[in-house]
């Protein structure tokens, strides 16, 4: 693990030209924290995951200069699971350099884009009986009850914990952070899960259950993230039934230590945390890395293979898509991958991810094709009180 004393000198530059901190402490950690957690996320589309991570950013290398000493496997993937029938889909890895036990969900283009808004209780679905009036999305709720059911109630991922001591983590992007969400307010409750990440994702949970989110993962244990000009975190606009979950975070630019800029706010509201409008579809597919990737070298957004996975997820899921006398969306299970001639070497290992089968989903109107988004930002500086916390 990096020094105490490196840890912060390095934040330090950092965030003191390159990061808002409002209304929340965030240590120096928590840059690098957030950041692997993204990329996990990002390379959770790519079926190649579990040769790509070693390779790009959890490497032997880079294990051996955080714990020298260890004898560990710097990646171990420990299970799969899904697509199950409402579309969860996923893996579970141990990474000692994060000193993690990580659960990443794979985002689901079908499902994000045709979101049904419809909410159901939480103590019912998940058996809390703590918080009778938490509602939380039904399609989420849904998918992750059977991934929750499909892995023996985690069985495995719990046992990696006890064997090895390594903190629990949830992680995912889009529909998976929806699922993460639910799962983390699943597990948290139940005192087996202790940090919670979420990026680019819908509103997915009331008021009272964004609460209990709160009370469960304060501060940066909890993390909502936004890059960009993502659109889908906007999906579903707040009302009664559908919040977002602190403690937010906005990613924008690029900057050459964290290879992403950050502020960080202590409310959801806070407009240093809002993304610019015009949205923009192709910022949803960079997070740190792009779509398919996992991070290392590959830290800059590929316009052009982001491109063509949105356009490889939209045909995938048009080709397979039907429509029901009741106005619900079916669609079944498609192998369809991008051409990968026209992908950049860089990015030559990006696949599309297949559209889950069989999930459901409300029609929503058709919606309007994303322009490209301009944002000018000055040099943001604050005064931090900066906390160097232990985790990582």
């Amino acid at each position: 693990m990096l020094s105490a004393a490196l840890i912060f000198l390095s934040a330090l530059s950092t965030l003191s030209n390159a990061q808002v901190i409002s209304g929340v402490d965030v240590s120096p950690d928590a840059v690098w924290h957030n950041r692997y957690h993204a990329i996990l996320s990002m390379a959770a589309y790519n079926p190649n995951y579990d040769t790509l991570c070693p390779q790009q950013t959890f490497t032997q290398a880079g294990l051996g200069q955080s714990f020298p000493q260890s004898t560990s496997q710097p990646w171990e993937v420990i299970e799969r699971f899904g697509p199950t029938e409402h579309g969860a889909e996923g893996f579970t890895v141990i990474i000692p350099e994060m000193d993690k036990v990580v659960v990443v969900f794979q985002g689901n283009y079908g499902i994000e884009n045709h979101l049904n808004e419809s909410s159901v209780n939480l103590d019912q679905a998940l058996g809390l009986g703590t918080c009778g009036n938490c509602t939380g999305n039904a399609q989420a709720v849904t998918a992750y009850v059977e991934a929750r059911e499909a892995t023996n109630n985690w069985a495995i991922a719990a046992a990696a914990v006890e064997r090895t001591g390594h903190q629990w983590s949830l992680a995912g992007h889009g529909f998976g952070g929806m699922l993460s969400i639910i799962g983390s307010i699943d597990l948290g409750w139940a005192g087996r899960v202790r940090w919670s990440h979420n990026y680019g994702a819908p509103l997915t949970v009331n008021g009272p259950a964004a609460a209990l989110y709160q009370s469960l993962f304060q501060g940066e244990a909890g993390e909502t993230g936004i890059a960009n000009g993502d659109p889908i975190p906007y999906k579903i606009a707040e009302s009664a039934n559908y919040t977002r979950t602190p403690t937010l975070f906005y990613y924008f630019g690029y900057n050459a230590t964290t290879h992403m800029n950050m502020n960080v706010c202590g409310s959801t509201s806070d407009p240093l945390c809002q993304a610019p409008q015009p949205y923009n579809e192709t910022d949803r597919y960079f997070y740190f890395t792009p779509v398919g990737q996992c991070g290392g070298n590959i830290d800059r957004q590929n316009i052009t293979a982001q491109n063509q996975f949105i356009a490889s997820q939209s045909s995938a899921f048009y080709a397979t898509a039907s429509v029901s006398a009741t106005g619900i969306q079916s669609f079944a299970a498609s192998s369809a991958v991008p051409t990968q001639s026209a992908i950049p070497s860089d990015s030559a290992a990006l696949v599309s991810a297949s559209v889950s089968g069989n999930a459901q989903a409300a029609v929503q109107s058709s919606t309007s094709s994303a322009s490209s988004i301009c944002m000018q930002l000055g040099t943001l500086a604050s005064s931090l009180a900066i906390v160097v916390a232990f985790f990582i």
